[in-house]
């Protein structure tokens, strides 16, 4: 049966065509929703047919079957643990995991499988910001991890937590723990884009959140001239909001995501945390940041979306460049707070990880990432004179 994307938006009919037209993943086999009448299947095809049931436990086992076969995965057992971690928070990730340009999914398939158990699949970075740099090793990931962030909202969802230590003279430390907090990206700096968000004026009563949105009122991103500030909203909704607002269309949701983010990181280093967690490995995190592990906060991006230049230079370097600017906000406000539990062991990265990187560095390190998943993405669709591919 052929798949077309022609009923889609034009962003995601660009998207899915760039990514998988004329691929081995552009097919029945792989594609499991062709006749599925959901409301958003329109704009989306997924490796296995979505969930309606939200009692998560039930759908793991066959979803995590469908996913290691679709993915010729070699780990299944882990893979499950994994996944049963990353449908566990609040962001109802079980009923769009299988989403083919979900970025949970691509966090899930690049690090469920870093381990020191027996087949001891560590994976090396060198993190920080300028010259300010250190080599650390990882050796354990979680996901989904939730960090309280203002009183009576929703907790924020961390994609995927990596554990390890830092490389001193050439060796690991193991009395030197860091903990490393990442937000995944795959396609929202392009789908996503606004010229304007609505926050809870929540934000502005933290302790955190306050400091961070008012360093927002001019910050450029990028080579433009755009600024965020704050704009009065004219509705019945303004005493309870107030607005983000742009002159060029942004990812302001990844800008607010950011943000909570860092107020979720700051409670916990103040012993703020979750009383429930979704799993055993999350106290883990818990129990390091006590003990005093370094802790880094900061994104992982997929940066091959485009075939054209520029529209790479527009989408995801607009969102980079912001980006950038909020981490050095992020980190001047973080220093500028004494008398704060852990204060001067946080550093949010300002350069975003990339996708592209890791997959080099991956490969240096013969870390074992299936190599149906690299494929998945990073083989190049085929596309037509027009620029864009169907199946």
């Amino acid at each position: 049966m052929s798949i077309t994307f022609d009923k889609m938006k034009e962003e995601h009919k660009v998207l899915y065509s760039n990514m998988w037209g004329g691929t081995e993943f552009c097919s029945d086999d792989f594609i499991t929703n062709k006749n599925w009448t959901g409301s958003k299947s329109k704009d989306s095809f997924f490796v296995k047919t979505p969930e309606t049931t939200k009692v998560f436990e039930k759908i793991i086992p066959s979803l995590a079957k469908d996913l290691a076969n679709a993915f010729e995965l070699q780990n299944n057992n882990r893979f499950t643990e994994k996944l049963r971690q990353a449908c566990g928070g609040s962001g109802k990730e079980a009923m769009k995991i299988a989403t083919m340009h979900s970025s949970s999914l691509c966090s899930l398939l690049f690090f469920y499988n870093l381990s020191d158990e027996c087949d001891k699949n560590k994976l090396v970075l060198e993190l920080g910001n300028k010259e300010n740099t250190k080599r650390y090793s990882f050796y354990e990931s979680l996901f989904e991890f939730q960090n309280v962030v203002i009183s009576r909202g929703a907790p924020s969802n961390m994609d995927v937590v990596l554990l390890g230590y830092e490389i001193y003279n050439g060796k690991v430390d193991d009395s030197k723990p860091v903990v490393l907090f990442l937000e995944s990206k795959f396609s929202e700096y392009y789908i996503g884009v606004a010229k304007h968000l609505d926050i809870s004026k929540a934000y502005l009563k933290n302790e955190y959140g306050e400091k961070v949105y008012n360093k927002l009122l001019s910050v450029k991103v990028g080579d433009d001239e755009s600024v965020c500030k704050y704009s009065k909203k004219e509705d019945k909704d303004s005493e309870k909001q107030f607005r983000l607002s742009v002159r060029q269309e942004e990812y302001l949701d990844g800008i607010k995501q950011m943000i909570s983010h860092y107020i979720g990181v700051r409670n916990l280093l103040s012993r703020e945390v979750v009383e429930k967690r979704a799993c055993e490995g999350h106290k883990d995190v818990v129990t390091a940041v006590e003990k005093g592990a370094t802790v880094l906060l900061g994104s992982v991006l997929f940066d091959d979306l485009f075939e054209k230049v520029e529209d790479k230079k527009k989408y995801y370097g607009a969102y980079e460049g912001a980006h950038i600017e909020l981490a050095k906000i992020l980190n001047e406000v973080s220093n500028g707070v004494k008398g704060v539990a852990g204060t001067d062991r946080l550093t949010v990265l300002e350069e975003p990880l990339t996708y592209t990187k890791l997959l080099e560095e991956m490969k240096k390190q013969n870390f074992q990432l299936d190599k149906k998943v690299e494929d998945y993405y990073f083989r190049k669709a085929k596309t037509t004179d027009s620029g864009t591919a169907d199946c």
